[in-house]
């Protein structure tokens, strides 16, 4: 996967700085460590295989994202777990 971020850092534009990320949380987690640092982020992409998405700037504020993210992934396997869906049939 592959992180490509364009930023202005100290008055220099970062143009297309591509890191090579293990997973999309990795990806989060360097763009939040970028903002933590000082960059101002002026567009945020991740690419796996021929895919591309679009990460909106505004939601990095330097903060960590791994507790948050976590929280949300236990609740919604709770939620798969303990719901029952209707017999369709």
């Amino acid at each position: 996967m592959l992180l490509i971020i364009n930023g202005i850092y100290r008055g220099q534009t970062w143009s297309n700085l591509v890191l090579n990320v293990k997973d999309f949380s990795s990806a989060i987690e360097q763009v939040g460590r970028f903002v933590e640092f000082g960059l101002t982020l002026l567009s945020v992409r991740v690419r796996l295989k021929e895919k591309m998405l679009f990460l909106p700037v505004e939601v990095f504020d330097g903060q960590p994202f791994e507790k948050p993210v976590e929280s949300m992934r236990r609740h919604w396997e709770e939620v798969l777990r303990t719901t029952v869906l209707p017999d369709i049939n």
